[in-house]
């Protein structure tokens, strides 16, 4: 039985179930359905559709396929995974090839720590190891899980207000630049912008703010503007990526450069503030960014991850994932009835779809993390979530766009969603789950050949927002009620960790209080459509 057929077939059961809500019987269910499907490796490099990627992978919830070389002489292979655990069983199968999936063992292995053996066995019987692996056989999805105990809306509307009301927003009431007492100012492209979107959005919902919202936004779009380049320039109305000296805008590295698609995130700023003051200025300059880009973009339709500031020229061969761009030039046409960067859209689809979609180095690309690594090193959600949300957008979704819709939102909760975690030595497991985590870098996890050091394997909360809004649509799509339960547990625990003051925390964690705007930001809009998609499920 193919996926699909699986999912169609689960799905029909499960909605015998849908009308009695969120069960104890329908979660069983549920969790039986998840238990089978988990059975399926994620885009296997066997199929040949694209390369194999886990080399790097930290852990696994769908049984993972590894790229294993046959042994000459070898006529089968055995399989043996050893937990790591107190009483370290183990569970062993053979198969024909070196590179076939835990499929028939994955569901006896329990959460934990693992060892997996693969060894070659020759006609006489003999055998030896020729592959070794050490990895997290992660927890499944369990249903039930808490839930919200605020609806989505209300949840939003005290996280705008919790950042309108930071000491450094209020502070552009009276000056027109920022208070650096808030060190992520350092990224203006993306934490300005920001800013002017969160007050603009508080503006809509609570009018009574519209005024000073209003003022601060115009006040940060005036710094913005001021750091832009100017019109002629190479990155006409491109902000920068950096500011003054703090964190990764301090790192020589970063010196005299920008990441390619930051300016993104001011044009969108920038429509915000166009709906809210009707000023055209504001429309015509996201426009420009827009344009920007166009005459950045390669006839492939692919962009540089990195430019030179000055010069607008590549830094390193590193390609961008366009997907906010695609996301950019929809907006502007299904708003604003703008059709002029239809074409560049397509073009930036095609290139996905013809290049990290085949070889399924889906690497992240952040301001603060090198994005000078292996292939397949550092992967990430946030450059596989937006392509599936493009293709679960159209109106004809073809079936292999649907599967490689689906793809991409296993990989993202097999790699990044933890639907419970293992306790450490003292016994507390560290995340608020359910969660989701950004990338892989981490300085406690010991990738092979790797001699970086990193620090980004965390639990963010845009990054489960991120995931749980992919799973949504595609319960859209497909009316699977798993990918409903799935997203709806994801989003209570983002509203069950808000504190009182309002703050949904970045990092879904006790171990430290860092907060980023846009993050939150993300967050907040994704809870806004989470509640809409819950009240059509009622």
């Amino acid at each position: 039985m193919t996926l699909r057929e699986l999912l169609a077939a689960a799905a029909a059961v499960v909605m015998l179930n849908a009308c009695c809500g969120n069960s104890n019987d329908s979660f069983e269910t549920l969790n039986s359905q998840a238990v089978k499907e988990y059975a399926f490796p994620v885009r296997p490099g066997y199929e040949g559709k694209s390369a194999y990627w886990n080399a790097f992978s930290p852990k696994f919830i769908y049984a993972p396929a590894f790229d294993i070389k046959e042994v000459e002489g070898a006529v089968k292979y055995r399989f043996t995974v050893t937990s790591e655990g107190e009483g370290g069983e183990s569970c062993s199968f053979e198969a024909e090839k070196p590179c076939a999936p835990l499929s028939p063992v994955w569901n006896d292995i329990p959460a934990g720590n693992v060892k997996l053996v693969v060894e070659s066995v020759a006609e006489d019987g003999t055998a030896a190891p020729i592959f070794e692996r050490k990895f997290l056989r992660d927890f499944p999805f369990c249903g039930p899980y808490p839930v919200a105990d605020k609806s989505y809306s209300e949840a939003a509307v005290k996280a705008l207000l919790y950042v309108h009301e930071m000491p450094q927003v209020q502070r552009w009431l009276e000056s027109g630049e920022p208070d650096m007492s808030y060190v992520l100012y350092s990224y203006p492209a993306k934490m300005l912008s920001a800013v002017i979107c969160n007050e603009t959005a508080l503006a809509g919902m609570m009018p009574e703010y519209r005024e000073s919202c209003e003022k601060i936004a115009l006040a940060v779009a005036d710094f913005l503007i001021s750091l832009s380049k100017k019109e002629g320039e190479p990155l006409a109305f491109f902000p920068p990526t950096y500011y003054g000296d703090l964190i990764a805008s301090g790192n020589a590295e970063n010196a005299g450069k920008m990441m390619t698609l930051d300016a993104e995130s001011a044009a969108e700023a920038f429509l915000d503030l166009y709906l809210l003051t009707e000023d055209e200025q504001f429309l015509e300059r996201a426009k420009g960014i827009v344009r920007t880009y166009s005459g950045l973009m390669g006839e492939d339709g692919s962009l540089p991850i990195k430019l030179y500031w000055e010069t607008g020229e590549s830094v390193g061969s590193g390609k961008a994932m366009p997907d906010d761009l695609i996301s950019l030039c929809r907006r502007l046409h299904e708003e604003f009835g703008i059709d002029e960067f239809d074409e560049m859209a397509a073009r930036c689809a095609s290139w996905i779809s013809a290049v990290p979609l085949k070889s399924f180095d889906l690497t992240g690309q952040f301001e603060d993390t090198s994005v000078d690594v292996v292939t397949h090193q550092n992967l990430t959600h946030w450059s596989a979530v937006p392509y599936a949300l493009y293709l679960l957008a159209k109106e004809n979704i073809t079936e292999d766009e649907y599967q490689d819709a689906m793809d991409l939102i296993r990989f993202s909760e097999d790699q990044f969603v933890y639907w419970d975690a293992l306790p450490n030595s003292n016994g507390n497991k560290g995340i608020w789950a359910p969660c989701a985590y950004e990338q892989y870098m981490n300085s406690a996890v010991e990738f092979p050949d790797s001699k970086e050091q990193f620090n980004y394997l965390s639990p963010i909360d845009c990054s489960a927002a991120n995931i749980m809004l992919a799973m949504a649509r595609a319960y859209q799509v497909s009316g699977d009620e798993l990918m409903y339960a799935k997203a709806k547990a994801l989003a209570d625990n983002l509203v069950l960790s808000q504190k009182d003051s309002g703050k949904i925390p970045t990092v879904q964690s006790d171990y430290t209080d860092d907060f980023w705007i846009n993050c939150q930001n993300y967050t907040v809009s994704a809870l806004l459509e989470m509640e809409k998609i819950v009240a059509a499920h009622k």
